[in-house]
C-alpha cells in the first residue's frame, strides 16, 4: 500500500525570483491555460504584509496578522516559514500534503530563503524553477516593476534590489531558470518544464512497476 500511495504522489514545483520578476503575473497567465494547468494546484502562502492592489485573500496570500501567524508557525502548520522585510511568510503544510497524496502536483511561490527551506527538508519530490527578470539589464527592469507597484517606499526598493543581487547569484542552485523578458514565452518554457517533469515521473513509475 506504501509503495502504490508513493507512486501516486504528485510534484511541488517552487517558484522563486526576486521582486518585481513577474512571478505571480507568470503563474496566474500559466494556469489560465486549461490544458497545462490540469491537474496542478496552486496553494496561497499565508503573510502578514497589507495586500497589494488586485490581490485577493486566499487566491494571491491568504492574509493573517502576527499574532496568528506566530501561533501557527508553534503549532506546526507550516512547512517552512520566513521573515522577509519585516513581514512574515509560510507554506501551510497540510494543504500541500492534500493534494500531494491526492495525486495532484503543486504550484508554490516562495522566495529564496523559503526554497532553501524546503530543500534541505526533502520531505517531498521538489523540482526548483528560477524566474529571472531579463539575462541582461535586469536591475533597470526590476526597478521600473518595483516603482509601478507603488506598493514600497524608496527605501523599500533599494533594499529589494540589494536582496536581488543576492538571490540571482545563487540562482545556480536551481533546476531550471526562467528568463522573463516575455510573458508569453515564459508561460511556453513553465508548461515544458512541468510537462518533462511528468513524463521524467511517469516513467520512473514504469520502471518501478516493471521491476
Amino acid at each position: 500500500m506504501a509503495n502504490s500511495r508513493k507512486k501516486r504522489e504528485g510534484t511541488v514545483f517552487v517558484i522563486s525570483g526576486p521582486s518585481g520578476s513577474g512571478k505571480t503575473t507568470l503563474i496566474k497567465n500559466f494556469l489560465r491555460q486549461k490544458r497545462a494547468g490540469s491537474g496542478i494546484v496552486k496553494v496561497a502562502t499565508c503573510t502578514t504584509r497589507p495586500p497589494r492592489g488586485g490581490e485577493k485573500n486566499g487566491r494571491d496570500y491568504v492574509f493573517i496578522g502576527a499574532a496568528e501567524f506566530e501561533r501557527r508557525a508553534k503549532k506546526g502548520y507550516f512547512l517552512e516559514w520566513q521573515r522577509v522585510f519585516g513581514q512574515y511568510y509560510g507554506t501551510p503544510k497540510e494543504l500541500v500534503k492534500k493534494n500531494l497524496l491526492a495525486g495532484r502536483d503543486v504550484l508554490l511561490c516562495i522566495d529564496v530563503k523559503g526554497a532553501r527551506a524546503l530543500r534541505r527538508g526533502g520531505k517531498f519530490r521538489f523540482v526548483f524553477i528560477f524566474i529571472l527578470p531579463s539575462s541582461d539589464n535586469w536591475q533597470a527592469e526590476l526597478l521600473a516593476r518595483l516603482e509601478g507597484r507603488l506598493s514600497e517606499t524608496s527605501k523599500q526598493i533599494k533594499s529589494r534590489l540589494l536582496l536581488a543581487e543576492k538571490e540571482i547569484a545563487g540562482a545556480k542552485t536551481y533546476d531550471y531558470i526562467i528568463v522573463n523578458k516575455r510573458i508569453s514565452r515564459a508561460v511556453k518554457q513553465l508548461s515544458g518544464i512541468i510537462k518533462k517533469e511528468r513524463e521524467t515521473r511517469k516513467n520512473k513509475a514504469a520502471q518501478l512497476q516493471g521491476s
